[in-house]
């Protein structure tokens, strides 16, 4: 049977010696067996403690002062604080090192604090993952690898609907559109529990997908140790332009016409910015049964701007089997095709249609010397 260990985070005064922290040790530990002593690195030097460390075999492990002040603990002290601007040593150190407290500070001999910890369960590892379109063909081998490594995997029901093949045997956290924070906080929580989490999500999953609010939940005390890694996937605009032909040859902007988090006034103000810049514009999102505006809002605006000629592209379920593509100038812009499952692309003033290719030219000399 493997023997139960457990952390001491210690603070002392300069100058205590290896027989003193020896001493207070016992008393606080008695046969149990310490594997680590956490303490600040304004220790690392102190001989007594690095003579008994030595001594003993365990390990040390030094947290800043500034990183021993973002941990909350049971027994704060002030006259700790004007030292080293934290109010706490040996508990913060403990808990920062990954334990549970199991005793709280308690001095001995006037110059020696101790706060015992037992190990946490380790974490699971939570992975964001973009499935692209969705179809199998279109999901990146590390994307299926981090599925299907997975005990639990959480998304919007209708991305999980498009990968049964990957979700045998796991358990499904699936949740409706809208609902992404509840969604988050339960694929945190099963990390957090020891489980192997993925959450996936259309596209790329750092491009108007989960990453970003799982990274924000997870600054949160009782996900600590939860590591989140993102596994990219083919995000629309990539699909699209494909479908297309290289419209995205250079300098490109992407943005999202959604108002559901972003302000409806923020939206306009970054559509003019973009449409002065004379870059390369894919539109995500781009208009709905209940927001029509926006959309044609941007194409009356870009067309004041660049021009009734500009170039456009849309791609209607990009990366699908039932994938359809429509090219033009803006003086003929079908908004009334243009629905969520479409991507839009908005040329340049360096953007062309030939053959039913679009494509932006890059700026090569290909005539002449």
């Amino acid at each position: 049977m493997k023997t139960k260990t457990y952390i001491v985070g210690l603070g002392c005064r300069r100058g205590t010696t290896c027989g003193e922290i020896s001493k207070a040790l016992t008393e606080a530990m008695g046969k149990k067996k310490v594997a680590v002593i956490a303490t600040c690195t304004l220790k690392s030097d102190e001989k007594g403690l690095l003579e008994y460390a030595e001594a003993k075999g365990v390990k040390l492990v030094f947290f800043t002062p500034e990183e021993l002040s973002r941990i909350e603990v049971p027994s704060p002290s002030e006259k700790v604080r004007k030292h080293i601007d934290s109010s706490s040593v040996c508990e913060a150190a403990a808990i920062l090192t990954g334990g549970r407290l199991v005793s709280p500070k308690t001095i001995f001999g006037g110059k020696i604090t101790i706060a015992v910890a037992e190990p946490l369960k380790p974490k699971g590892i939570l992975s964001a993952v973009g499935i692209g379109s969705g179809a199998i063909d279109q999901i990146t081998e590390n994307a299926k690898f981090a599925i299907l490594s997975s005990d639990t995997v959480a998304g919007y029901g209708k991305y999980l609907d498009q990968i049964p093949s990957l979700l045998k045997g796991k358990k499904k956290i699936a949740t409706g559109m809208t609902h992404e924070v509840e969604r988050c906080r339960l694929a945190l929580d099963a990390a957090a529990s020891g489980k192997n989490v993925s959450v996936v999500c259309s596209g790329d999953a750092g491009i108007y997908g989960m990453t970003g609010l799982l990274l924000e939940l997870a600054e949160q005390e009782k996900y600590k140790g939860v590591k989140i890694t993102n596994v990219p996937g083919i995000t629309a605009a990539i699909s699209a332009a494909s479908a297309l032909g290289a419209p995205l040859m250079n300098d490109f902007a992407m943005i999202s016409l959604s108002d559901l988090l972003t302000p409806k006034q923020t939206i306009i103000k970054r559509i003019r910015l973009l449409a002065a810049s004379d870059m390369v514009c894919a539109i995500y999102n781009p208009r709905s049964h209940s927001r029509k505006y926006l959309m044609a809002h941007t194409i009356k605006y870009f067309k004041k701007v660049r021009g009734k000629d500009t170039k456009f592209g849309i791609v209607k379920n990009a990366g699908r089997t039932n994938e359809l593509t429509i090219c033009g100038t803006l003086d003929h812009f079908p908004e009334d095709f243009v629905d969520m499952s479409t991507l839009v692309i908005i040329g340049n003033s360096k953007t062309i249609l030939r053959n039913g290719k679009l494509y932006t030219l890059r700026g090569y000399k290909i005539y002449g010397t």
